[in-house]
């Protein structure tokens, strides 16, 4: 299993260096990727059993514990994400079945391949895509690393003039932009973005921005979604940030963890699930939100140190994996370089 994990993480390697910044050398990012990958592996070791029987059982209590945390925290890769992509519009049941599959699949392949298929072939056949959110925009962007990896300040102001400009000009009540795109949001982005928030609440118009966002209490900082307009909200705030990358247990620098932070906002009329960036990857954000009955996921991401690998195509496969298993329309928002 250990290799199953390297395997499915190995894409974090050629993007650490501008991830984590200039400093982030190999040796770090392998130790990162091989300890990740070993903790991850090593959880089977102890649960594994020849018995078929006990592999019944322990294979879905092995995902279980790996899908909440602590180590659900880190725990990509789960088999658990394919449930939509099996059955489509099957929602709790199908993830519990699922679940119970991959048990099969451990002690009776043969059976469980076959329960998989009775189950499946109907709900594809009978499945059928959800109304799109026509009042709801997700725009995705070309910004690059402006504002994280380097300091540009002419660059960092067009990306705000164009993400602006963009929202007066949208059709939609709501409009969406990835991830992280204003580096920093504080009192002053809120006065120099003023004239813009005036023009979207005579418009009936509600954005929403990711930025990262200080902490007035402590030195640490939240990576938030900014709700502003004709429905302004809270921020909206990223519950599992990367371990280590930004979110150090113990530290008071960073991301802090948000484990009992809402999942889900209400807003013009639905009910959306947020996942934002490393939370498409695990379970534990995913079953929280939709716990919460959402009629709405958006999912919103800064790939731009990831452009050389597959990451964006695969939190996007995971989101549309759980979109189509609860059969609610999904938004995608993406910063790339």
């Amino acid at each position: 299993m250990v290799s199953y994990y390297a395997g499915a993480t190995w894409q974090v390697i050629p993007g650490a260096a501008t991830f984590w910044g200039h400093h982030a050398n190999l040796t770090e990012a392998l130790s990162l990727w091989a300890g990740a990958s070993l903790l991850l592996g090593l959880v089977w070791a102890p649960l594994w059993s020849k018995r078929r029987a006990t592999r019944l059982c322990m294979v879905p209590i092995t995902i279980g514990l790996l899908a909440v945390p602590p180590l659900g925290l880190i725990g990509v890769a789960s088999p658990l994400t394919a449930a939509g992509a099996l059955f489509p519009g099957a929602g709790w049941f199908g993830f519990v079945l699922t679940l119970l599959i991959c048990g099969l699949l451990a002690s009776y392949p043969i059976f469980g391949v076959t329960v998989a298929i009775i189950f499946s072939v109907p709900a594809q056949v009978l499945y059928h895509p959800p109304e799109p959110a026509s009042d709801w925009q997700a725009v995705s962007t070309h910004f690059g690393g402006v504002g994280l990896d380097t300091t540009n300040a002419l660059a960092e102001y067009a990306a705000a003039q164009s993400i602006q400009e963009t929202a007066l000009t949208s059709p939609a009540r709501v409009v969406v932009f990835p991830e992280t795109v204003v580096s920093n949001w504080n009192e002053a982005t809120d006065a120099f973005w003023g004239g813009t928030f005036e023009s979207l609440k005579r418009e009936g118009k509600t954005i929403l921005v990711g930025a990262n966002v200080s902490d007035a209490r402590s030195r640490h900082y939240f990576n938030s979604i900014v709700i502003r307009g004709a429905n302004r909200r809270r921020d909206f705030l990223q519950r599992i940030p990367i371990p280590i990358a930004m979110w150090t247990p113990g530290s008071d620098r960073g991301v802090p963890l948000q484990l009992e932070a809402p999942g889900t906002l209400w807003l013009a009329g639905r009910r959306a699930a947020v996942l934002i960036c490393y939370e498409q990857l695990l379970i534990w954000p995913a079953i929280t939100s939709f716990k919460e009955h959402p009629t709405l996921l958006l999912g919103t991401a800064n790939d731009y140190w990831a452009d050389s690998t597959t990451v964006s195509q695969i939190q996007r496969a995971c989101l549309t994996s759980w979109a189509r298993l609860f059969h609610i329309p999904m938004l995608w928002a993406e910063n790339t370089r």
